[in-house]
C-alpha cells in the first residue's frame, strides 16, 4: 500500500478499489443472510384516539348526549381501536415469523409483556383500553394498567410542553387564525355560518354581532366530524351541516 508521503500508483489505486468492492460485497452478503433470519422480538405501536364526541362549549347535553359527555370516545371510536388492537395481534402474535408468538402466546392481558403509555385525556385513556381489549381478546373483567403524566409537562406525548415548540405555536397563532378566517369566508358568508350554527344550537357562537369566524368554523367542523359516526348522521335533522361538511 502507498505511504502517506508517496503518491499512490495506478496499480495501488486499482488494488485498493478492488479490496473496497470486495469488502462492500461481503457486508451486503452478510446483511442479506441476517435479514433472512430476522425475528421480531419487540414491537412499539403508536396510535391516536378513536372517534369521539365533539368539544362543545354550549348546549353540551344536546350535542354530546347525557351519557357520554363531550370529548369522550363514542361507540364507533371504541370499535376503531379494538380493531387496531386485533390487527396488531394478528401481525405480531398470530404470525409464524414473529418471536412474539412464542413470548406472548396468551389471549388475556398480562402486564409482564406489555406497557401502555397515554396522555391523561379521557379519550386517549379510553382508546388505550380499547386497543388492549382488541389485542387481548379474552380480557373481559381485568382492568389494564395504563400510565399517564400531567399533560402540561408530558414531554413524551405533548409536543407543546416543550418551550421551543410552544413559543413557535403562539407566535404563528394570530397569522394562522387570519388565514383560516380568510379561507372560511371564501366558502361561506357570515349569514350561512350563522344558519348552520343555529341548526346545531350554536347561536351564541356563530350568530352574535361580529362573531369570531375561526371559533365558529372550528366548532362546526368538530361537530360535523363527530356526527359522521353517530346515528344522527343518517337522519335529516341536520341537513345544512351535512351539506357543508360534504
Amino acid at each position: 500500500l502507498p505511504t502517506p508521503c508517496k503518491r499512490p500508483t495506478k496499480m495501488a489505486r486499482s488494488c485498493s478499489l478492488t479490496l473496497m468492492l470486495l469488502a462492500v460485497f461481503a457486508v451486503c452478503s452478510a446483511v442479506v443472510l441476517v435479514s433472512a433470519e430476522k425475528r421480531v422480538i419487540f414491537a412499539q405501536v403508536v396510535h391516536r384516539h378513536g372517534s369521539r364526541t365533539p368539544f362543545a362549549t354550549v348546549n353540551k347535553t344536546r350535542l354530546c348526549g347525557s351519557e357520554t359527555g363531550c370529548g369522550m370516545l363514542n361507540d364507533a371510536g371504541k370499535e376503531m381501536l379494538a380493531a387496531v388492537g386485533s390487527w396488531a395481534r394478528s401481525r405480531y402474535i398470530n404470525n409464524a415469523d414473529s418471536t412474539l408468538a412464542y413470548m406472548w402466546n396468551v389471549s388475556t392481558y398480562n402486564n409482564k409483556f406489555v406497557s401502555t403509555r397515554s396522555t391523561n385525556k379521557a379519550r386517549t385513556l379510553q382508546s388505550a383500553d380499547s386497543f388492549l381489549r382488541g389485542f387481548f381478546p379474552s380480557m373481559t373483567d381485568f382492568y389494564p394498567v395504563i400510565y399517564s403524566d400531567n399533560y402540561n409537562w408530558d414531554e413524551l406525548l405533548n409536543i407543546n410542553s416543550l418551550a421551543a415548540f410552544r413559543v413557535a405555536h403562539l407566535t404563528d397563532l394570530s397569522k394562522k387564525r387570519q388565514e383560516h378566517e380568510t379561507s372560511v369566508l371564501s366558502r361561506f358568508t357570515r349569514v350561512e355560518l350563522c344558519s348552520i350554527g343555529r341548526e346545531l344550537f350554536l347561536d351564541s357562537v356563530c350568530c352574535v354581532p361580529n362573531f369570531d369566524v375561526t371559533d365558529c368554523a372550528i366548532q362546526l367542523r368538530d361537530i360535523a366530524v363527530s356526527f359522521n359516526t353517530k346515528p344522527i348522521s343518517s337522519t335529516n335533522s341536520n341537513p345544512q351541516i351535512r351539506k357543508a361538511h360534504l
